[in-house]
């Protein structure tokens, strides 16, 4: 399967699951919105040489325990795992100054949209990897976000405080909105979609 099948495979893999989820978010408009633009074609890009991470090493233990999930989630970590030798992974922006767990346990990588493996205008799909017992910090940003939750772990969102979603529901965070995550004794993977993003915004903004 060459990469532009393996690309929208991926995407239909996105759009399945967040679909199928029993919490899918109601009443939102954001949300049908991201999901109709993952059903439009994409464009494979020049990219960057794929680049791993420390915590690139937990990637494999994250997929297999996705796999054990509900059929939409076991499908989607089967399609990801396919493009995840062609990643270019990052590291957020200022990790070194939070803590030296959290700059060498975290990874994140874009999919689809500006610097990933496909041009897809004002959408981005992206992948997020915790190290087991890290956590990702409290950040914020402009674009409406939602999160294919593909692992066991804990979730925050400024008016909700911590939870714990149970692997294949989708999470929807608002523009602005305060959020962030954290892993336990197994790694944290998830899926994120940004609605409206624009050049820069993969960036990361400093914690």
């Amino acid at each position: 399967m060459n990469l532009s099948s393996t690309i929208s495979r991926f995407t239909r893999a996105v759009h399945d699951a967040a679909v199928r989820c029993p919490h899918a978010i109601a009443q939102n408009q954001a949300v049908p919105q991201m999901l109709a633009a993952l059903q439009e074609p994409s464009n494979p890009r020049a990219r960057a040489l794929p680049h791993a991470l420390a915590a690139c090493r937990y990637l494999d233990i994250a997929l297999d325990n996705a796999r054990t999930g509900p059929a939409p989630i076991a499908d989607l970590a089967n399609a990801f795992g396919a493009l995840a030798p062609h990643l270019n992974w990052y590291q957020r922006a200022a990790a070194s100054s939070v803590s030296d767990s959290f700059f060498n346990g975290h990874a994140n990588s874009p999919l689809n949209g500006p610097n990933g493996l496909a041009e897809q205008a004002g959408f981005v799909v992206g992948v997020s990897l915790v190290a087991p017992t890290v956590r990702y910090p409290m950040h914020s940003h402009p674009p409406a976000e939602i999160y294919i939750v593909m692992s066991p772990g804990e979730w925050f969102r400024e008016d909700e405080g911590w939870y714990s979603p149970e692997m294949g529901r989708i999470i929807y965070h608002p523009p602005g909105i305060t959020h962030a995550m954290r892993a336990g004794s197994a790694p944290l993977l998830a899926i994120w979609c940004l609605w409206q993003a624009a050049p820069g915004l993969l960036e990361p903004a400093p914690i």
